[in-house]
């Protein structure tokens, strides 16, 4: 018993971005605040983390669109976890469109990600590059992205 409590201990101290792919960090949301980006994430640890901002409230739903190199990214989109209710709008060669639903019908936790997909990589080619909120004002709105890893990428609203 006292041998595999030793390696489970060994290996999260020696990995500890294992025990934070889900939520957010301090440092990392007064970033995200100071700069009033609408979306962020994270591609660190073979898995693809992705948040949204407080202030977007009156969601009925969100549509992402994630960029991949299908040579150098695989996933499996039975191990994506999300919070909410969620449909694959698209899964073509290259881009993966997901649609997030409910809202209003679940308690969502803006600390906590949206979506976690794990994914293995010969080369970090995976970007989530458009993102739109449908709000119940009728309104449709561009949000802006940031990615916060290393890889550190910007993209902006149309």
């Amino acid at each position: 018993m006292s041998i595999p409590l030793a390696v489970w201990l060994f290996f999260l101290l020696e990995n500890p971005k294992f025990l934070s792919a889900s939520v957010i960090s301090l440092q990392e949301k007064e970033v995200m605040e100071k700069n009033n980006w609408d979306l962020w994430y994270k591609n660190d640890w073979n898995i693809l983390d992705i948040y949204l901002d407080e202030k977007l409230d009156n969601l009925d739903y969100v549509t992402l669109s994630i960029l991949y190199d299908p040579d150098n990214v695989s996933f499996d989109l039975q191990d994506l976890d999300a919070q909410i209710d969620y449909k694959i709008v698209s899964n073509e060669q290259w881009n993966l469109v997901i649609q997030f639903n409910s809202f209003l019908d679940e308690k969502f936790d803006y600390k906590n990600s949206l979506l976690m997909l794990k994914f293995t990589w010969d080369n970090p080619n995976i970007l989530v590059n458009q993102a739109t909120a449908y709000l119940f004002t009728w309104v449709n709105k561009y949000l802006s992205i940031w990615s916060l890893n290393q890889y550190k990428q910007t993209h902006d609203t149309l």
